[in-house]
Formats: C-alpha cells, structure tokens, sequence
C-alpha cells in the first residue's frame, strides 16, 4: 500500500508540469494532440506488457521506461535555450489594471481571475475523473466479479487477464483517438467546442459504466459493455485528459504563470476525483457485500447530476440572454501577437515523453495492481486510507508546481515525482515475494532514503545518489555479489563521458573533423560489413548478421540530418575531395574557375549563391560544393556553405552519406531558411542578425531545367517565374552570386523519347527522367567540351522582411539583368562566343 501510494501520488502531480511543458512548447492544437498521441503510446505500452508478461516483469518494464523518459527529461532541462517564463506574451494594460501588473487584477478590475467557464470545467473534469479512477482502477476485478472467479484461484487470474485484455484493446482505440482529437474538442470540431465535448465524454461514461453494471445480468449486456469499454471509453478518456488544457491555453488576457496555475487547478479535480473513490468506495463495497460494481452506480448518479445541473445553468443563463462561452469575464483584454521562444528538438522529444509518464503508471495500476492487493485480502477500509493519503498530498502541491512557468523550475518536479514513480513501480511487485525479515529491512531502508533525502537538497547531486542505490544492488548480485563490479561500471561511465565531452569540445571549438566524419562515414562502414558478410569463409551467420547490419543503417538513414544544416558535415571529407578533384581535374577534364571580384565576396558575411544552369548532372554546382578552386574557396568557403539539393539525392545510400558529409541540405523553403538562420527559425533571425552565419548554394533551374538540359547553340534557363532565393535573399538581406558555368549544358545531348509522360513525371513527383547520350550515342559518355566556371560580383539586395509582388519582381528582374550581362562578358574568352542565352 505504500508503494502504491507513492506511485499513485507521483502520477498526480506529474499531470501538471508535464502538461504546462507541452503547453509551453507547442501550439493548443498540437500540444492536445501530440499529448493524446503520446499518452496513448504509453497506455497500449503498458498494457501490452500487463497483459502478456508476468505481473513482476511488467511493473519493472514499465518502471524502466519511466526511467528513461525521466533522464531525458533531466538531460534536456540543462540547455540554455528553449522555452522560458516569456515564452507567452504578458496581458497589455488596460484603463482599470494596475500599472505593471502581469496578472489578471482580483480588485477594482474588469478582468476576472479566472476564465469563464472555468469552474464549470473543472466540475466536468472532476466528474469525469471520477469515472476513469472508479473504472480503471477497478475494471480488471469487476470483470472478474462478473464472470464470478474467486480470488486466488486460476479463473480469478484469467478473468483479470481477460479484463486486461479489453483495456489492452481499448488502449488501441485511444491512442487512435489522439490523432483526431482536435477535429473531436476544438471550437470547430465536431462536437461544438470543448464545453460541449467534455460534456459529451461524461455522459458516454456515464453509459459505459451503467453498461458494466448491468453486464452481469445477461450475455446481451456483457457485450454492450464490452463494446462501450473498448470503443467508447478510450475516445472520451482522451477528451476528459486533454480538452481542458487546450481550452485554457486559447484564453487569452492571462501569462504562462497564470496558466500554469490553471493548469494545476484543473489538475487539482484529479487528487480530488481519487480522493472521493479512495474514501467513499471502500465503505461502499463493504455495504453491498463486496460488489464492486456498486461504486460504478454511485458514480454514475454523481455523473447524471451533474449534467442536469449544468444544463439548467445553461437554460437560465440563455433567458437572461448572456451566451454561455470560453471567453474572459467583463472587458476583453487582447494580447499582442507574440511568438514563442523556440524549444530544442531535445527539448520536445523529453516533453512529450514526459507526458506520457503518468499514463504509464496508471494503465499498469489499473491492471495490475487492485487485483495484486485483493489477492494479498487488503481489507477495503484499509485501501480506502491508503489510496486517499497520495491524492491529498497531490491537492496541496499541484497549484504550486503549476505556478513554475519555466521548463527549469519544473524540471525538479518531473524528476523526483519520475524517481519515485519508478521506485514504486519496482517495489511494488516485489513485496508479496519478501519475509517479515525482509519487509522490515525495506522498511529501514525507505527511512533512511527519506532521512538522505532530508539532508541532500541540491536535486542533481540526489539524481546521482539515486542512480547509484538504484544500479548498484542488481549489478552486485549480477556479477556474485562482488562489490568491485560497481567500481568497474563506474569506471566505463566515467570513460564513456569523457569521451562524450571531448568530441563536444572538437565540435565546439571548430574541430569537426572526428565527429563529422564519424558521422558521415558510420553509415559507410556498416555497409561495407553487410557486403563482407556476404563472403563464403564469413564465421558468423552471414544472413543474420547482414539484416541485423542493414537494419542498423537504415535508422541511421531515417534520422533526418538531411533537414538539418551541417549536422553531418565533414570537413576532413571536403579536404579529401578537394585534393581529389586538384590530382583527376588535370587529367580527365578541362576545367577552370573564374571570380571576378574575390575581396567583395569576401566581405559578404553571408549570400545566396545562384548555380545557373542546372544540366544533367549538375556537376557545376558539385564542383562549386567541393571548392575545387583556390579562388573559389577564397571567396566562397566551403566550410560556411550549404547546398540545397533534390530530396530524391537522400534516398539512395552511399550518395545520402557523401552528400551530408560535403554539407549537402533537402532543398526545401523551411530548411534553406534554417541554414541562412544557422538552424533558427526564420521569425526570430530576421531580427536579429547574429544568429546567421551560414550562406547558401542553390540551383534555380531545379529538375525542370535537367529535363530541358540540351547541347546546342541556345542555352535554355528555367528562372522566370523563379524567385523563391530571390524572396529568401530580401527576407534575410543577403547579396544573390550569379555563378555560369559555361559547358554545363553541352555535356550531353538528350533523347525527347516519351518527354511527354518525363515532364509528367517530373511535375507531380520532382524526379527528373533523364535520358543523356555523348559521342558515339553511348549513354553518359560526355562530349570533351571545356567547362568554364564563372562567380560573378554579388547582386545586393535590400532588406524587406515582408517582401510583396512588386518588391519580388523588380529584384528578379535586376538579377536576370546581372546573369545576363555576366553571360555576355565571359561566353567569348570561355570559348562559347556564338551561344545565346534564353530565360523560359
């Protein structure tokens, strides 16, 4: 009961910061969603192991994950960006607000505290909450009682496995649940807005638990029940868990301390709900005889009441004429339209994980462990006390954790209450197994833990102490009890994070070279494994051993560091490259670089650098990637360079890998931004200039100028109707580079064969069919003509954050014009004197 007490209260007071974390960080909609969706992987994860692994292993598994999630969570607090108090403007002042207050005003204001509506919310809340805790908690044992086991024999463990099994399928429906929960609850949705769905989602508990009531009466109605537990139950679970927060974050005329204190409030009718059942369930079940399906008719009357008592408020409310609405008391206080601080990717991932904690432990508990205190004849009295002493505790502390508006003041709390979440979840089971010896020594050791607790204040070093209790006693005893063996495990840590901060200081410090090129080359290396495993004297099983190797590359190939600016670049693999292209370029082919003004670009902190044309391959814009040029990487370094190139590049392996290694980005609008942002979003950069510092490569032509790609006398330009880098380039204030690369275009010649269904092709799925021929008419055999590379002097661009339609075209116009007089000053000494250009 202890352990069920400290698992219990922690999952309550987790609800709170764990939810203002995810409101902070994202949108209403997206934190509603994204918080259904990750509670819903926590609860079919749960109940996956309750249902197949025995009891013991399933209470570890689900504490080991908590554990993860909550050491993500400590890791992602230490960064020293991301969401802050500030993160949500602050209320503007009014004629009857006091000067400076950040507050709604409780005095002389025409602004209320609360929202209205809110109480009614969390009366619908705490209503509601009272029919999951009665239903979760109790399911498993009243289907037990329903098919009539007696507890400690066989059919008692099958029907709680089977009970088990429907709360394990209507986990599925819940976690379906979350990903159309907005189109459900939001004030467009299709339930009318989120006081009309919470009201919804208590009357159809209401139902379901009437349902279960009844099920023991007939067959016909043990199936209804069963329907209305699987389908109906998870979809306004989800409403009742989540609806509440998103509405509170759509009031406006209130801060992020506010609402955090809001949330807490809302948070509050859940220690509440489960004080009610602790209390009022026990008695209950000992006066009819220990039918536990009676505290689901109790609660289906308080259900009903309450609904008929709203809906009276509301019909006196539409008399008198004033609308019963999600909006603020009295004079409307509007907010300026402000913009989140952005959190890091770290950052969300630890939030929505974080989420879902509570709903980890509360799905186990409510398989596993009423059925666990009733097979060890806990009197009910006595579970009443127990299970009432945490949700009190949780009254107390929720409206002061909900007031910690930032992701370090909450982080603490997430911590500690995920510490003793997990250390509940493991003891729990484990209880049953140990003598009166033991216990008792459990017992010495919980005090101690709390007189340690008492002594040590500083969190982090407490983090430590509990990793080290935690990890130590099972090494110990795996290794045959051998105290030494903490040591040695110590040992690798302390190993393993020096070699963590080292790489961090090459990278920090400019040193790229080991990490990048780790990275660049990781994917290579398993490759190259896969392929010797395939050799007859391999020792090892070669089919095993080459799946387990190529699964391991291909997450390493869904890891997105194609959207992330020069998260893979290797500057030890553009040295190589470059020394490469300066020993073959000689040799094979006729080459050479001309920049016409090296000090102007070099005094350009930053550019967008436009490649024209695209040809066939591109191989002007790869040459202009690698610097191949001693004035080109004077001008233009590499190392402060990304190259936006087709995403179809990232899909084949081994070229994903280069491409990364040589800087290489999708060529998509939010990524360019990214890179002329150095990874910030475009909102926060354009105001403040010190946080670019990368310039930008691009192809204008894109796949429609390779697919028109022909050797001739004319050489066609797809750029008239292109002026996304022109738009980029106003937004951000960067000069545009014209680069010609005159021979580019008469490479190859092209066949026109089935053109008709390339262009097809290339418009709706981006991919350019070429079908290149050189002399001879051998496929990709290029013709022996000098390709001459040409920078021409940077076209500046005035600053406009918001450019319009004649801002884009007069700009475009004026570096059309650049191109064009560059192309006709260079084209005779590049040996291409009689070729014309042609914009299309």
């Amino acid at each position: 009961m202890m352990a069920f007490g400290v698992t219990d209260l922690s999952h309550d007071v987790l609800v709170t910061p764990t939810r203002a974390q995810m409101n902070d960080i994202f949108e209403p909609d997206a934190a509603e969603s994204r918080s259904a969706t990750s509670s819903g992987l926590a609860k079919v994860l749960a109940l996956f192991c309750a249902f197949l692994l025995p009891r013991t292993f399933a209470f570890i598994s689900v504490a080991g994950v908590v554990a993860c999630a909550t050491l993500l969570q400590l890791v992602a607090s230490c960064s020293k960006t991301g969401v802050m108090a500030v993160a949500r403007p602050m209320t503007v002042a009014v004629p009857s607000m006091n000067t400076g207050q950040d507050e709604s005003p409780t005095d002389g204001g025409s602004i209320s505290r609360y929202p209205r509506g809110f109480w009614q919310m969390w009366a619908l809340q705490f209503v509601g909450w009272l029919s999951v805790c009665t239903w979760s908690f109790y399911f498993s044992s009243v289907w037990a009682q329903i098919l009539q086991a007696k507890p400690g024999t066989p059919d008692f463990d099958a029907a709680v496995q089977q009970g088990t099994q429907w709360l394990l399928y209507g986990s599925i429906v819940f976690l379906a649940a979350g990903s159309f929960l907005t189109q459900l609850s939001a004030p467009t949705g299709l339930l009318g807005g989120e006081m009309m769905s919470m009201c919804a989602a208590v009357t159809v508990m209401a139902a379901t638990l009437a349902a279960v009531c009844l099920a023991h009466l007939s067959l016909q109605a043990r199936y209804v029940s069963i329907v209305l537990v699987v389908l109906a139950m998870p979809i306004s679970y989800q409403i009742l868990a989540n609806t509440p927060f998103a509405w509170i974050e759509r009031q406006d005329g209130f801060d992020a301390k506010s609402r955090g204190k809001f949330t807490g409030i809302f948070n509050s009718s859940l220690a509440a709900a489960q004080a009610t059942t602790a209390v009022l369930s026990g008695p209950l079940t000992a006066a009819f005889g220990g039918q536990l399906w009676s505290a689901y008719a109790a609660v289906v009357v308080v259900d009903i009441a309450l609904l008929v008592f709203l809906t009276l408020g509301y019909l006196c409310r539409r008399l008198e004429r004033r609308k019963f609405s999600s909006s603020v008391t009295g004079a409307h206080c509007m907010l300026p339209n402000g913009k989140r601080r952005p959190a890091t990717e770290l950052q969300k991932i630890a939030a929505q994980l974080a989420v879902a904690i509570p709903e980890l432990g509360w799905s186990v508990c409510e398989a596993l462990f009423i059925p666990l205190l009733i097979e060890l004849e806990v009197p009910a009295a006595l579970l009443s006390i127990g299970w009432a002493i945490s949700p009190l505790f949780g009254l107390f502390l929720q409206g002061y954790v909900g007031r910690q508006s930032d992701i370090h003041g909450r982080t603490p709390f997430i911590v500690f209450f995920g510490a003793m979440s997990v250390v509940g979840l493991t003891v729990s089971p484990l209880m049953p197994l140990l003598s009166s010896k033991a216990a008792a020594g459990m017992l010495a050791m919980v005090t101690f833990g709390v007189a340690d607790l008492s002594r040590a204040l500083r969190w982090k070093e407490q983090m430590l102490e509990v990793a080290t209790a935690v990890l130590s006693g099972p090494l110990t005893a795996a290794c045959g009890g051998q105290l030494w063996s903490a040591y040695a495990a110590v040992v690798v840590v302390d190993v393993a994070i020096l070699a963590f901060l080292t790489l961090a200081w090459c990278k920090k410090s400019g040193f790229r070279t080991m990490a990048g090129t780790w990275g660049s080359l990781r994917s290579l290396g398993l490759s190259a494994a896969a392929l010797a495993a395939q050799l007859p004297w391999w020792p090892l099983s070669r089919r095993r051993l080459t799946l387990s190797l190529l699964a391991g590359y291909l997450l390493s190939f869904l890891n997105g560091d194609e959207r992330r600016p020069g998260s893979r670049r290797s500057l030890f693999l553009l040295a190589a490259v470059q020394r490469f292209w300066n020993a073959v370029l000689p040799f094979f082919f006729n080459v050479d670089c001309k920049v016409e003004d090296i000090e102007e670009l070099r005094a350009c902190d930053q550019c967008v650098v436009a490649v024209h044309p695209h040809g066939v391959l591109s191989f002007g814009h790869y040459l202009l990637i690698s610097g191949f040029h001693p004035d080109l990487e004077k001008a233009l370094p590499a190392r402060r360079r990304c190259a936006l190139s087709a995403g179809v590049i990232f899909k084949l392996p081994v070229v994903r890998e280069i491409a990364l290694g040589m800087g290489c980005v999708d060529a998509h609008r939010d990524i360019a931004e990214r890179c002329l942002c150095g990874g910030s979003p475009s909102d926060l950069c354009l105001h403040d200039k010190s946080l670019s510092w990368l310039s930008l490569s691009v192809v204008p032509g894109g796949e429609r100028e390779q697919l028109l790609a022909q050797r001739g006398q004319v050489e066609k330009l797809v750029l008239k109707h292109r002026q996304g880098f022109v738009r980029l380039a106003l937004q951000h204030g960067v000069p545009v580079v014209p680069v010609y690369v005159f021979g580019e275009a008469q490479l190859y010649k092209q066949s026109q064969l089935l053109f008709g269904l390339r262009s097809w092709v290339q418009r709706k799925l981006g991919i350019a069919l070429v079908m290149p021929y050189g002399p001879w008419g051998l496929p990709f055999l290029k013709f022996p003509d000098p390709i001459r590379m040409v920078v021409g002097k940077p076209v500046h661009m005035p600053r406009t954050l918001h450019p319009t339609s004649a801002d884009l075209e007069q700009n475009h116009a004026r570096y059309v014009q650049a191109l064009c007089d560059l192309f006709e000053r260079n084209k005779a000494a590049s040996g291409y004197g009689s070729h014309v250009l042609e914009i299309v």
